[in-house]
């Protein structure tokens, strides 16, 4: 076997060195592939160190943020990050007015996913809907309104009441003349139930949309 190998070798040697134009166009096209290779490598590292070199503007959260809650300036802050670590969807601007979807945590990049209205009726992870019993001048509610959830021996204006906090953050998910279901956590469900069934419960605007007088939303 060894033989024939340095038979076919020696045959293509010396084939080579009668065909030197053959033997010059095999030296290029292996100089070039080793060269288009080592290129794409170089263009490689070059995108990859781009991309932590980079940066682009991003919007993070101050605090956390409630899912439900309107979203203000003071809510929020510009940065840059890497181009490698940002998302796509990641916005750039805050519209005045936008809502949070979702819970937002302390120093969280805003994605285009996490705004937009609470849709009607829709329950986050490990909460519950509690009714509240609704009365005349109560808050003008509104879906996605936030509000802390008081319960109270009397009421909050009745001097020397007792008064104890229930929920805070509580998200409005659907609202009639009667009452207006309220998103709160699951262990704070029963207690917020007992309440609102003794018609002890005090709803405190928090954040988010109010109606107004004409049924629109409030700016206030």
């Amino acid at each position: 076997m060894s033989h024939v190998l340095l038979h076919a070798s020696a045959r293509a040697r010396n084939f080579l060195v009668r065909h030197r134009s053959i033997y010059w166009m095999l030296v290029a096209s292996i100089a070039a592939a080793a060269g288009g290779l080592v290129a794409s490598e170089v263009a490689r590292a070059r995108e990859a160190r781009a991309a932590w070199t980079d940066t682009r503007p991003v919007i993070v959260a101050r605090h956390a943020i409630t899912a439900g809650a309107t979203i203000t300036d003071a809510d929020v802050s510009a940065t840059h990050l890497p181009r490698g670590a940002t998302p796509l969807v990641a916005i750039t601007t805050l519209t005045p007015g936008t809502q949070a979807r979702d819970d937002i945590a302390p120093g969280e990049v805003l994605l285009s996913t996490h705004l937009g209205a609470v849709p009607t009726g829709e329950l986050r992870p490990a909460t519950r809907g509690v009714a509240i019993p609704r009365a005349a001048g109560s808050l003008p509610l509104m879906v996605g309104t936030v509000v802390d959830l008081i319960a109270s021996e009397d009421s909050l204006a009745t001097a020397g009441g007792t008064t104890g906090l229930l929920a805070v953050n509580a998200t409005v998910v659907v609202v009639t003349d009667e009452v207006a279901v309220v998103a709160v956590s699951e262990s704070a469900a029963p207690d917020v139930a007992g309440a609102a069934a003794a018609g002890r419960v005090t709803m405190i605007w928090r954040s988010g949309p109010l109606a107004s007088a004409t049924g629109g939303e409030s700016d206030v």
